[in-house]
């Protein structure tokens, strides 16, 4: 949290840190961030974890509208790396 600057991965390994704890407000704010930053890029850093742990973090924070959208993108995609994590 003492960076100046904090890069994509910066940002998602704090978001982790922040589930781990069970904050889950701070670590759907870093995720989002991590998003947002990642807009600027061609190939995005962590994009498909910043999902999963993004829908994971909402899940935390009882947000299930906006996790339940998450899931399905990615129980919708077979090519998702956490496709296999998601069920009906």
């Amino acid at each position: 949290d003492t960076l100046r600057r904090k890069t994509t991965p910066d940002l998602f390994l704090e978001a982790v840190s922040h589930l781990q704890l069970r904050q889950y407000r701070q670590a759907i704010a870093r995720l989002e961030e991590a998003q947002r930053q990642n807009q600027a890029f061609v190939n995005p850093l962590f994009a498909p974890e910043i999902e999963y742990y993004l829908a994971m973090a909402l899940l935390g924070d009882d947000q299930h509208d906006r996790a339940t959208t998450l899931l399905r993108q990615i129980q919708q995609n077979p090519r998702h790396p956490y496709h296999g994590f998601v069920s009906d």
